[in-house]
């Protein structure tokens, strides 16, 4: 079956993908216990957001109608990680 084995063949980025989601939700909730200024409270709910988009998406490539809908799905979550990083590396 097509999909199954790209979901087969995605696994290692898939599980890197969820080992980011745990990391990324559980700084999150450490945050919520220490007192920040609003924008760091802000970049914090934004940097939850963005992540939790690429998750949802790479879990939605797995179920693509074609190798075209497959690629774009990934592509948009790249773009989104990419994003993602370049706000971490702009935090002051």
């Amino acid at each position: 079956m097509y999909f199954f084995a790209i979901a087969n063949n995605n696994l290692r980025i898939q599980k890197r993908i969820d080992n980011l989601s745990v990391r990324v939700i559980q700084a999150y909730c450490q945050s919520k216990t220490r007192s920040f200024d609003d924008a760091k409270k802000v970049l914090s709910k934004q940097f939850l957001r963005s992540e939790t988009s690429i998750s949802a998406n790479c879990a939605e490539a797995v179920y693509a109608q074609s190798k075209k809908d497959f690629l774009s799905i990934y592509m948009m979550a790249k773009k989104v990680c990419l994003d993602l990083f370049s706000q971490v590396l702009n935090t002051p």
